[in-house]
């Protein structure tokens, strides 16, 4: 490999391997909800910056700093758009950390 993936690329490969995988879900997913989940969370990793899964170090303050990240874009939003986007896209947590819908579940797994 030449070079890393840029933010662009990333994002783009993951929403198109979201609509790939849906017709292998084991559940009906709702795809652009998916996209979203997704979209929102590689901006937050823009101000957090990416943690590999294996990153010991970095995952004791991926939390921290994906919520840190998570208010500031949402500090620049409009309520109504801060409060969908990083609050209420998914039940559970604003980033699908949780994991507790299908959605959120779907989204981390095309995510990684």
């Amino acid at each position: 490999m030449s070079r890393l993936e840029n933010d662009a690329e990333h994002s783009w490969h993951i929403a198109i391997m979201a609509l790939f995988f849906k017709d292998f879900a084991i559940e009906k997913v709702d795809v652009n909800h998916a996209v979203e989940l997704l979209l929102m969370h590689d901006l937050v990793e823009i101000y957090a910056g990416d943690t590999f899964a294996y990153d010991v170090e970095g995952n004791k303050t991926k939390k921290d700093r994906e919520d840190a990240a998570a208010k500031k874009l949402a500090s620049l939003l409009p309520k109504e758009y801060a409060s969908y986007y990083f609050l209420n896209l998914c039940e559970s947590s604003p980033l699908f950390r949780d994991l507790f819908c299908f959605q959120c579940s779907f989204a981390h797994e095309a995510a990684f």
